[in-house]
């Protein structure tokens, strides 16, 4: 059988990460659950009581939204609320919420309301509740080859605010983390930090910056066309073949307030560049109905090696190479550079 690349989508397999990367944890406890303010003790969903005994609550430990039964003092994460109400195992949870969801048919049923709504708890949560300090180290040699395979070097690191790290603090209690690669990235503007263990499925990403927070606003040339990242790692290996760059924290049009949208209409054209996978696509498409222009990795790199972004093209091909596939598709949307 031969495979059209250009139509082709491969099929999603979906895990903790990829489920709570396309819809929120807050949307979910409240389509299980029933309930509309999760700040509160609700009644317990797996017993009749008399007195609410079952509360939902941030874990230091594992950075997610968690429950807590008090009448048994068992916890657990959105997936195993859903695992244990109906009787399942987790994978068949995950399942079960993509298929409620409707991301099996290519949808999502969360509502733009529900999404802000679930980003403002969000970052009201973390500007009050999240304090992160950190102790720096030295970069290990293994930490430097990890940021070379995207042609990212030390000095390149401590200009944009990363770190190697010692030990992490979460509201002045040390966390034990596992031995493994782990960054940190300083907002100087903001004294906030975000922590990045690249590796770690689960956990990749926590910290106590707000998901509306765009990095490069200050070095942005109104000039030129600019071009939106999704991630500071992107925006760096970006600025290697065009330099007017921005980032968000995410993908979603909803990180790109009113404000920092009267902006980037500055510019003469504005070019979201963010994954090629689906979730990626559509978030770039919401932009396009706003006169946002967009372009991703051609599919053919996605499908044959799981190139989503910059920095995965870069890893598996060489700067060189990503650079033509990235040059050539800015070209295509009539955003050619001049060398």
């Amino acid at each position: 059988m031969v495979i059209d690349l250009n139509n082709y989508s491969p099929p999603i397999t979906y895990n903790t990460e990829i489920l709570l990367n396309l819809i929120d944890e807050i949307s979910i406890y409240k389509y299980y659950l029933g309930v509309v303010d999760i700040t509160k003790k609700v009644k317990n969903p797996f017993r009749k009581d008399t007195h609410p005994s079952f509360f939902l609550f941030y874990s230091d430990k594992s950075f997610r939204l968690v429950w807590k039964d008090f009448g048994t003092n068992e916890t657990g994460n959105c997936i195993t609320l859903v695992a244990k109400l109906f009787h399942i195992s987790y994978f068949e949870a995950i399942n079960k919420i993509a298929m409620d969801f409707g991301l099996t048919k290519g949808e999502n049923k969360i509502s733009r309301v529900a999404i802000n709504e679930s980003n403002l708890f969000k970052d009201q949560f973390k500007s009050k509740n999240l304090l992160i300090q950190i102790e720096r180290k030295p970069f290990t040699n293994e930490e430097l080859e990890y940021w070379a395979t995207y042609t990212i070097n030390k000095k390149e690191l401590l200009e944009n605010n990363i770190f190697s790290i010692q030990s992490v603090w979460l509201n002045k209690k040390k966390l034990y983390l596992p031995n493994e690669l782990r960054f940190a990235y300083y907002f100087d503007q903001l004294d906030k930090w975000k922590i990045y263990t690249p590796f770690n499925k689960e956990f990749k990403w926590f910290g106590n910056v707000s998901t509306k927070t765009v990095e490069g606003l200050e070095k942005l040339d109104i000039t030129k066309p600019v071009i939106i990242q999704k991630s500071r790692k992107d925006a760096i290996v970006m600025r290697k073949i065009y330099p007017n760059v921005v980032n968000t924290q995410n993908e979603a049009d909803t990180s790109i307030t009113p404000e920092v949208d009267l902006l980037l209409q500055q510019c003469p054209e504005r070019y979201v560049f963010w994954d090629a996978d689906q979730s990626g696509v559509n978030a770039c498409k919401k932009l396009n109905v706003k006169g946002y222009k967009y372009f991703n990795v051609p599919k053919k790199y996605y499908v044959q090696h799981g190139c989503k972004d910059i920095s995965d093209l870069v890893q598996n091909y060489g700067f060189e190479k990503a650079q033509d596939i990235v040059l050539n598709e800015m070209s295509k949307k009539g955003l050619i550079i001049n060398n």
